[in-house]
């Protein structure tokens, strides 16, 4: 789990804490766990395990004498471990659990093997401590604690980054405020040992709103895990990371209904196209002018060949909300038709609004490429070109650009300067399976560098085969595919160079793989 936890208390809080925070509702349990390594124990086991390996080998071999003072010596560590542990000097390197139950009603706290148990009914208050650090420059951190009985126990602490003092108290105010409320007991907050008044902690904390966005960011993070899961072949991590993606952006949208995000990415990250449908109803009900649910209605329309349709929502989009991205959003939808003069148009209009967008210019050239392509106007390679050099010009580290210019090179026959943009993305990322496939195609295009591209496909061939298979359709049917592709390129290649029965191998195994995804 990641070090960024939500804290659901009774309602949804978001937190930075050290400890891994699991199953936190009111009406269950919360379990908050830091886990310590025990040195005293680690050092102790290293000591142990060959004084029980000498005890078992002077039993065979030696004498009663020997054998007691192996086990004296085995005894005595075993102590002296014990008494380690145990000792208040090791206090702060035992692994602590607390536990609250709020059927049972009780607060059970678990230091190594000690274990103590108090009830919710002998919380008195709760206290929250914001520190500063003697370290340079001065840090800030925050504690919250709950005082049972007398005796004080601590539930959370902020994490060691924070340069504004508030911070922490920010971070933790909410969920003392939630915690204080539900329990019935009041709380206090000290700012560097100071007590705040009442009215001085109006303005402090966290708004919902700003929860909210917390809790998308979140489900945006476990969506990413999900995804990563997926890739790996990992279907079980995978969808229990798409749980806790739409808890996390439904409680976002519970706090901010005014969000355009959350619902439609609880629709992305299912699989079945009806519910995405009704996640774009459902934003689209709860706010009409929800400008990233009218975008993605008209991509949904747009994939079902309902053209006339899509490009009417994108228009009312570009007519609620003209911005870069609903011109995008239009300008790609109007080229995914072949509408390229409309894209154009619209791929301009999102450079005025931003002229430092790379992005922007990147899209443009895209779109006067494949206009070249089915129209054989030479005027557009030129103007592609430009748009794709200040791409480049403006974000020189994105190799995606380079690669991209040199497929316009290659479509327009300049065969040596696509494989020098092509070899210049190559050397920035050697596993580029795009700019890999782009300049072994354009090596055999030349007609007498087909070494060359048996070589490029070969390593992507090895890029891909190294990858873990998916248990994502999409990309499955995307990591097969693209193998298929590999070996039928090389095949070619191997035939140019007159390897005929290498070849046919890869031309049977293309065909086998293709045959898989029909």
């Amino acid at each position: 789990m990641p070090n960024h936890i939500m804290i659901d208390v009774p309602e949804v809080e978001f937190m930075e804490v050290t400890e891994n925070v699991a199953e936190w509702r009111l009406g269950e349990r919360a379990v908050i766990k830091t886990p310590k390594f025990l040195c005293g124990w680690g050092l102790g086991i290293v000591i142990v395990i060959p004084l029980m390996l000498w005890v078992a080998y002077t039993a065979i071999t030696s004498s009663m004498d020997d054998i007691m003072t192996a086990v004296l010596w085995c005894g005595g560590t075993i102590a002296a471990m014990g008494f380690y542990y145990y000792s208040p000097v090791n206090r702060g390197n035992r692994g602590r659990e607390v536990t609250i139950d709020w059927n049972a009603r009780t607060i059970t706290v678990r230091a190594g093997v000690r274990t103590d148990v108090k009830s919710l009914d002998d919380v008195r208050r709760l206290c929250l401590q914001t520190t500063a650090t003697h370290g340079t420059p001065t840090e800030y951190r925050g504690v919250l604690e709950v005082d049972v009985a007398g005796k004080q126990i601590q539930l959370f602490e902020t994490l060691m980054s924070h340069k504004e003092k508030n911070e922490p108290t920010n971070i933790l105010l909410a969920v003392t405020r939630r915690l204080a409320e539900s329990m019935s007991v009041p709380f206090e907050v000290y700012l560097e040992g100071r007590q705040l008044e009442p009215k001085e902690l109006d303005g402090l904390g966290r708004t919902e709103s700003e929860l909210a966005q917390k809790y998308e960011q979140l489900g945006s993070i476990a969506s990413g895990y999900a995804m990563s899961a997926d890739f790996h072949g990992n279907a079980a991590e995978a969808e229990e990371h798409r749980q806790e993606a739409v808890f996390y952006l439904m409680q976002a949208h519970n706090l901010d209904p005014s969000l355009p995000e959350p619902l439609l990415k609880i629709g992305r990250l299912s699989k079945n196209e009806e519910h995405r449908d009704a996640a774009i109803d459902a934003a689209l009900q709860q706010n009409p002018d929800n400008v990233p649910a009218l975008i993605e209605r008209a991509h949904q329309l747009n994939l079902d060949g309902l053209e006339d349709e899509a490009i009417e929502a994108l228009t009312e989009a570009v007519e609620k909300e003209p911005s870069v991205r609903t011109y995008q959003a239009r300008a790609e939808a109007c080229q995914s038709m072949g509408r390229y003069e409309l894209a154009h148009a619209d791929f301009s209009e999102a450079i005025k609004l931003d002229p430092e967008d790379a992005d922007c210019y990147s899209s443009r050239a895209e779109c006067l490429k494949e206009w070249y392509e089915n129209s054989s106007k030479s005027d557009l390679i030129d103007q592609a070109l430009a748009d794709f050099d200040q791409a480049i010009r403006l974000d020189p580290e994105d190799s995606s650009f380079v690669t991209e210019r040199g497929t316009m090179y290659r479509a327009a026959g300049r065969l040596q300067e696509a494989i020098d943009d092509f070899s210049t993305a190559i050397e920035r990322d050697a596993e580029s399976i795009y700019a890999l496939s782009q300049r072994g195609q354009a090596y055999l295009e030349c007609g007498d560098a087909a070494r060359e591209a048996e070589r490029d496909f070969s390593r992507m061939i090895d890029v891909l085969e190294e990858q873990p298979r998916t248990t994502d359709e999409t990309m499955s049917y995307f990591q097969t595919t693209s193998i298929a592709a590999a070996y039928r390129w090389r095949a070619e290649a191997r035939r140019q160079l007159g390897q005929m029965e290498q070849a046919d191998a890869d031309h049977e195994l293309a065909v086998s793989m293709s045959a898989e995804m029909e």
